[in-house]
């Protein structure tokens, strides 16, 4: 019964550590890759595709990983430049700053839907630089 004891006191800092999340850690959702801003509350922001362009990207205003659910509030930096293929972006009601050149020099990008754009508080520098498609 001890050496029981034992081992279950032995492996529970292991497995906390394994689930633990931390701020700047990245998880996909098999469209997008996220990078964790902020634990409390549970905020990301996109950092690109995980996967192949698509062409009409509409982006959630809630990823999950591991069972827990992230509000995007960002558009990390770079995060879609110079994807080729790129066409249309539908922004979630959630979102709050877009870095610097998050879509810079994506020549397809021919429209962009912001739902709601009272609650965007922050804009980079470049972000459509170069979107030729949007002139």
């Amino acid at each position: 019964m001890k050496t029981k004891l034992l081992l279950v006191l032995f492996f529970i800092p292991f497995l906390s550590q394994t689930f633990a999340q931390s701020i700047g850690d990245i998880f996909n959702d098999g469209t997008l890759s996220y990078k964790i801003v902020n634990l409390s509350p549970l905020e990301a922001s996109v950092t690109g595709f995980s996967g192949a362009t698509i062409a009409d990207l509409v982006i959630p205003s809630i990823a999950s990983n591991s069972g827990q659910a992230y509000s995007v509030v960002g558009i990390s930096a770079s995060a879609f430049k110079s994807k080729s293929g790129l066409v249309t972006v539908e922004f979630p009601t959630t979102l709050r700053y877009i870095e610097d050149t998050a879509f810079q020099q994506t020549s397809t990008l021919q429209s962009f839907n912001l739902t709601n754009p009272g609650v965007l508080t922050s804009l980079g520098r470049a972000i459509f630089a170069g979107c030729i498609g949007l002139l």
